[in-house]
């Protein structure tokens, strides 16, 4: 039985303060509401049937298959649903902390009830701290379905590969299947989940002397699947107005390499910079407790390059086809993977190398203040601050502000309307909206939507 509670003292009290930093979350959900280009998705929908709509942003804007495929159907617009919105958003939330669930269920499969809730909470609460745009990949829902939706399904999908054994079913359709999902969201995705196949492909193969066909299986899924999005006509459209610097090769490399380092150092935060202190401090007992006796330079080296191959995909796409870094809202699928791999590589290298960090690990902590530090700080910086002052003040007043807003427009229909300007934005969920000018692309989509001859907000004086 492995002695969890050498580690932590009280259990209880640890996994009661991180599942509670995650209510906040669940709780602005209800005061989320759609931004300016959902309405331009729907609109597009509304126009077309599915096969005519998938052509259309096939063929104009994007070979993201999986997520205009979504966007058509699961989105609450298209039936004219807006409270479905905050749904919506809600079941990302909650999606999220199911995939984290099931994998610590799958790879800490000896805890407890409570020590399993306890890590699964204690691991989405950190992912959310540290998202760098909540806004844009968890509230906006184009961006949720582009990225928080397959980073989901890359959680089950891993667990479901360390789980699988002989049942066909997950081996030959279910996994396939989400494979294809997954590399039909957005490129960054899909490059991260084809390299991390073929390097369990490569792993499986030098252990095992022989091929694993489901692992080869869903290799062949993923390329077929790669191919349909790169050969998407729309993908040019898209990147035309970056083509003067796009598709340089060094460039590129060399970019993305850079920021592959800059982003393990930028990503880190002051909560997770206290907990590595005490990972490395209790690198022995961990070791001991849940007896990973394989670590060793070896491993280390795998973790390393697992590491540096996610970072290196994050920002290769943007760089290639952009010549720039990728949106904030693209970083969320990548520190879903780089949560663990930093604590894991602090892990080992305080195993593997006890003299460098030395110094660190004999560093005096008072652990009921070091924990009342960790506590206060985890809650009060970054998101988790942001989204218990956007709960209590800003978002209910900008749902209330908007509500008003679509109750002119419901007694407007066919008239020219101007709405009032917005005077909070919750930055936890405020993402985007219309202008000023009633002849602009973004106010036409919306006025089309709610049947409208015009829309436009007052100006600002």
């Amino acid at each position: 039985m492995n002695k969890i509670s050498n580690l932590v003292e009280n259990q209880k009290l640890f996994t009661w303060f991180f599942f509670l930093a995650l209510v906040p979350y669940g709780i602005l959900c209800f005061f989320n509401n759609p931004s300016y280009d959902d309405f331009t998705y729907s609109v597009t929908a509304l126009e077309r049937n599915f096969c005519e709509t998938q052509v259309y942003w096939y063929k104009s804007w994007s070979g993201r298959y999986t997520a205009t495929a979504l966007l058509t159907t699961i989105n609450p617009l298209v039936y004219h649903w807006i409270y479905g919105y905050k749904l919506l958003s809600l079941a990302i939330v909650f999606g999220l902390f199911f995939s984290i669930h099931f994998l610590v269920a799958t790879f800490f499969n000896q805890l407890n009830r409570l020590e399993r809730l306890l890590f699964t909470s204690f691991f989405t609460a950190f992912y959310f701290s540290l998202l760098t745009q909540l806004s844009g990949g968890i509230y906006w829902m184009a961006g949720s379905i582009t990225h928080a939706i397959p980073t989901i399904l890359i959680g089950i999908s891993i667990a479901l590969i360390k789980r699988r054994g002989r049942r066909h079913l997950i081996n030959y359709i279910v996994l396939p299947l989400m494979t294809f999902l997954i590399v039909g969201s957005n490129e960054t995705i899909m490059c991260i989940w084809m390299i991390l196949l073929l390097l369990l492909n490569i792993y499986v193969y030098k252990k095992n002397k022989k091929i694993d066909p489901v692992l080869l299986l869903l290799f062949v899924v993923g390329m077929v699947g790669s191919a349909i999005v790169v050969l998407a006509p729309g993908n040019a459209i898209r990147g035309s107005k970056f083509a003067a610097k796009a598709h340089r090769p060094l460039n590129a490399f060399i970019n993305s390499t850079y920021y592959s380092f800059v982003y393990v150092i930028k990503l880190l935060s002051i909560p997770l910079s206290l907990f590595l202190i005490w990972v490395a401090k209790n690198a022995n007992k961990i070791q001991e407790s849940f007896r990973w006796y394989w670590i060793n330079k070896q491993s280390l080296q795998l973790t390393l390059l697992i590491f540096f191959v996610i970072m290196f995909c994050t920002f290769l796409p943007a760089q290639w086809s952009m010549a720039r870094r990728p949106p904030s809202h693209v970083y969320h699928m990548t520190i879903f993977f780089y949560l663990p791999l930093t604590i894991l590589t602090v892990l080992q290298l305080a195993i593997i190398y006890p003299e460098k960090l030395k110094k660190l690990r004999q560093l005096k902590m008072n652990s009921k203040l070091t924990t009342c530090i960790f506590f206060t700080l985890f809650l009060l910086l970054g998101n988790n601050g942001r989204a218990i002052y956007d709960m209590i003040w800003e978002a209910p007043h900008y749902n209330a502000q908007l509500k008003s807003r679509y109750e002119k427009i419901a007694k407007s229909v066919g008239q020219d309307v101007v709405v009032e300007e917005l005077t909070f934005k919750p930055k936890s969920i405020f993402y985007s909206d219309i202008g000023s000018d009633p002849s602009d692309f973004k106010n036409q989509m919306y006025a089309k939507y709610f049947c409208l001859r015009s829309i436009s907000k007052k100006t600002e004086k």
